[in-house]
């Protein structure tokens, strides 16, 4: 069902799903139902029919008459065509139109200076249809019209950056205009304050905590269900409609939380997807919904002690999204929203875990949770601290106008008598390191007093600490009103090399200290945007911790952050995959991991002339830099085609990339190689083959691609005689998949069955592989030679399904073309071949229930082929 609009806690953002209708600009019409016309519609501002035009000069013979004011030079009659500077559209849609950093009233130039923007006299947050029936502080009134958000018969407001800009009673509620590329909350909107519902205007109005305002009260609209405005803060969904039976009952409630019966998630491993669920209405403060439905699963997760839970959600093809709430049905009791599918949150006790995605997709989650403990430096469960870790609280939250250090005192309360008013105390001549620096003290403040100054801190550091750093104002506003904007930088012990940079207030920039000795922060005033500002610097070092989620210093693992994956990342000597769990120790399970026991002669096999002979099963060692093995082999007859292949010992390594292969064929005298691979194999091993013109030895040597690369692999080589079913394409042959076996692309002489024989599709995932396979179609998109397969599907009903094409192997370049006739090019009905090597490739087809349709799987280039696997997911 479709999404509703949304009100957060100003910006109205209309909900459309993907195949929308777009606005012409040109037309005179409201192509796409959003109330905006032509050039008033955002889909228009940046095309050329609503390009601004205002002062300019024109060149002509006589006259030149222009758009704006044009001069013409010259004798006769001539046209002159200015641009000019951009103007404030629209004194009232919460719009840079401009792109000048400010909009509507709150733009003096454009609207107030104009007097588009005269205030009337109609109080905060009382009925009004334009910004000029309201009063305003400063000449910036604004009207919450009915088309901007669900308050009946309007509301005024006005512009802020603080509360005491606000007439009367009123809260300031940030806002950043969405058209802004820097997203800088710079200016709010009055919202009238209240403590009940009695406050607010009968009827059309409530009270309740703005979360954006830091939970002040405000007068917000009243929620009226199926009005297609989310009213988030007393209702749980809004489909647009009042019927029940659909996810969203008549009383805007979730009826899946209604159900009480969603399922008990597990530690480990949950398996999910989102295309059967049925659930759609679940809204969160972090995910995109603005032009598709997002599919939802969800259940529930109960901790045996209070703790922390570490969460990652992964969907083939789509990110999903990852929320935790207290309640089901609460918005406002959302614990924690990740867009990336990965968070950590503090629990004690049951909470609604929930993914979405858009489209819906089969996917996991992996749930791990530790237990708090008191004095391990990681807040967590109902602690209130811990150690050095406030869980970001500040001395300003208990002490306003405050800065310093706060103290945890017993996991269960914060000390604060360390806070202290700011005052300067950088010291002089601070800003060149390594040696004209201030220690750090807490609190750290500096004032940045010219246009170019920069002051410099030293951090004492060990090996594999965590440093941190950070810029705040010390409680003027500086930051809000984007006055103090500086450069923080993460310096090494020479003072030379730059670690990390950030510009910005709250901006983190962060590195690990790769030696033991003095670090450098360094605040420094870039172009002097920020000079006569006073800042506050805020620099952590901490070593690393076991079970806060990141790897860090010496850890193998930590909860769900595990980067090593195979045996041989520990041990270059041994092979497998390491266990799936990390301990409380931050180790992995090794239980699976094998010693290596290569078969090649060292080093006698490092060079061609040196190669020892051949033998089945041939396992060797990448094992020090620039190492390289060579075997011997020897072709018998003329016609032959030598074939080596590097490959893994089972572990998937090649397709981790951890054995990263290169293959080189020789003939005496060994000057340079006969032919080359680097991935023409499985993932990242290799593959190649060289057609015996005259019979002798060959040479066979392998490498890393890097030359610090250290892997173990094992190497095969076979001498195919020419022929069908010989795995290459010589003489007439059309294809040779390696088999004489019929029906599967590639028959029993080697004629392209293509389709003449399509492999059948089912709906789900099935594996396929182009290389031996016909050459005989090309796609619109794709190139004109490359290898085949052709499958046909056959919807159950009409609609459009989803169709996606991945590599296996990261080598090579995949396309992807659907027919409703397998042999008529002009029958295609979608063609994908948008990326590059490795890349998924996918395509949305309309289908008819019972009409089959033919689905290509090809290449690019001639060399583009291999195995693959084919979803069919109908939407």
């Amino acid at each position: 069902m479709p999404r509703s609009r949304v009100w957060w806690p100003i910006v109205v953002v209309s909900a459309a799903c993907a195949c929308r209708p777009l606005e012409i600009c040109d037309d005179f019409l409201d192509n796409d139902g959003d109330d905006a016309v032509d050039c008033r519609d955002d889909e228009c501002r940046r095309a050329e029919e609503c390009a601004l035009v205002g002062e300019g000069e024109g060149e002509g013979e006589g006259e030149g008459e222009g758009e704006g004011e044009g001069e013409g030079e010259g004798e006769g009659e001539g046209e002159g065509e200015g641009e000019g500077e951009p103007v404030e559209l629209d004194c009232s849609n919460l719009r840079d139109d401009d792109y000048d950093l400010t909009f509507d009233c709150w733009s003096e130039t454009d609207c107030r200076d104009q007097g588009r923007c005269v205030p009337g006299a109609t109080p905060l947050g009382g009925p009004c249809t334009s910004q000029l029936d309201c009063q305003a502080s400063n000449g910036d009134p604004f009207c919450f019209v009915e088309g901007l958000g669900s308050y009946l018969g309007g509301a005024c407001s006005e512009f802020c950056v603080v509360a005491a800009d606000c007439l009367g009673a009123g809260v300031c509620v940030p806002y950043a205009d969405p058209t802004d590329q820097f997203g800088v909350a710079t200016v709010g909107l009055c919202l009238k304050a209240c403590t009940e519902d009695a406050d607010c205007r009968a009827g059309s109005q409530v009270c309740e905590p703005v979360p954006t305002a830091g939970g002040a009260f405000a007068c917000v609209p009243a929620p009226v269900c199926g009005n297609d405005y989310f009213e988030w803060w007393r209702e749980a969904c809004e489909d647009g409609n009042q019927a029940g039976g659909d996810g969203c009952s008549s009383t805007c409630t979730l009826e899946s939380c209604d159900a009480g019966s969603l399922p008990a998630l597990i530690l480990g491993t949950n398996v999910g997807d989102t295309s059967t669920s049925g659930l759609d209405d679940f809204v969160t403060t972090c995910e995109d919904w603005s032009y598709a439905m997002m599919s939802d699963v969800v259940g529930t997760f109960t901790p045996s002690v209070p703790g922390k839970l570490f969460a990652r959600a992964e969907a083939e093809y789509v990110q999903p999204t990852l929320f935790v709430r207290d309640t089901c049905d609460e918005l406002l009791s959302e614990l924690a929203c990740s867009p990336l599918g990965q968070l950590a949150v503090d629990v004690t006790d049951t909470v609604y875990v929930a993914v979405s995605t858009a489209p819906g997709a089969p996917l996991e989650l992996d749930l791990a949770f530790r237990a708090a403990v008191c004095g391990d430096d990681i807040k967590s469960g109902d602690e209130r601290c811990d150690g050095a870790d406030t869980g970001g609280a500040r001395c300003a939250d208990t002490r306003p106008g405050t800065i310093g250090p706060l103290t945890c005192v017993g996991c269960a309360a914060l000390d604060d008598t360390s806070c202290v008013v700011p005052t300067v105390n950088e010291g002089t001549d601070n800003g060149l390191p390594p040696d004209a620096v201030d220690d750090l003290s807490n609190p750290y403040v500096g004032l940045l007093d010219s246009d170019d100054d920069r002051d410099c801190v030293v951090v004492a550091a060990t090996a594999g600490d965590q440093l941190s750093a950070f810029v705040t104002d010390i409680g003027d506003g500086a930051c809000a009103n984007d006055v103090l904007y500086p450069l923080v930088m993460l310096v090494d012990t020479d003072g030379n090399l730059l670690l990390d940079w950030r510009y910005g207030c709250y901006q983190t920039a962060a590195a690990a200290a790769p030696t033991s000795g003095n670090y450098f922060v360094c605040v420094e005033n870039p172009n002097g945007y920020s000079t006569g500002q006073r800042y506050h610097l805020l620099v952590e070092r901490r070593s690393p911790r076991c079970n806060n989620g990141v790897v860090e210093g010496t850890e193998q693992c930590d909860v769900l952050d595990r980067p090593l994956t195979h045996c041989q990342q520990l041990d270059t000597a041994t092979s497998g995959v390491l266990g799936s769990a990390c301990s409380e120790a931050c180790t992995v399970d090794t239980s699976a991991c094998v010693p290596v026991v290569p078969t090649e002669t060292e080093p006698t096999n490092d060079t061609p002339a040196g190669a020892e002979q051949f033998l089945a099963g041939f396992i060797g060692r990448i094992d020090r830099a620039a190492d390289q093995d060579c075997v011997r082999v020897t072709a018998a007859a003329v016609g032959q085609r030598l074939v080596a292949i590097t490959s893994d010992l089972g572990d998937g390594a090649c397709a981790a990339r951890l054995a990263d292969s290169v293959l080189d064929v020789f003939r005496a005298p060994f000057t340079s190689p006969l032919a080359t691979d680097f991935d023409g194999g499985d993932g990242y091993c290799s593959r190649v083959s060289v057609t015996v013109s005259t019979p002798g030895d060959f040479v066979v040597c392998v490498t890393g691609t890097d030359p610090d690369d250290l892997f173990a692999y094992r190497l095969d080589v076979v001498l195919q005689n020419p022929g069908c079913g010989g795995g290459f394409v010589d003489g007439a042959e059309q294809c040779d998949d390696g088999n004489t076996v019929e029906g599967d692309g590639c028959d029993a002489s080697c004629a392209a069955e293509s389709c003449a024989a399509p492999q059948p599709a089912a709906t789900g995932q099935q594996a396929g592989d182009t290389a031996g396979a016909g050459a005989l179609l090309a796609g619109g998109c794709t190139g004109d030679g490359a290898r085949e397969d052709v499958w046909r599907y056959t919807p159950d009903q009409s609609g459009t399904v989803l169709v996606t094409a991945r590599p296996v192997d990261a080598d090579y370049d995949i396309g992807l073309y659907v027919r409703d006739l397998c042999a008529d090019e002009a029958g295609e009905l979608a063609c994908a071949d948008t990326f590059g090597n490795g890349h998924v490739e996918s395509a949305l087809v309309p289908v008819i229930g019972g009409t089959p349709i033919f689905i290509v799987v090809d290449g690019y280039y001639n060399s583009d082929m291999g195995p693959y696997t084919l979803s069919v997911t109908p939407q």
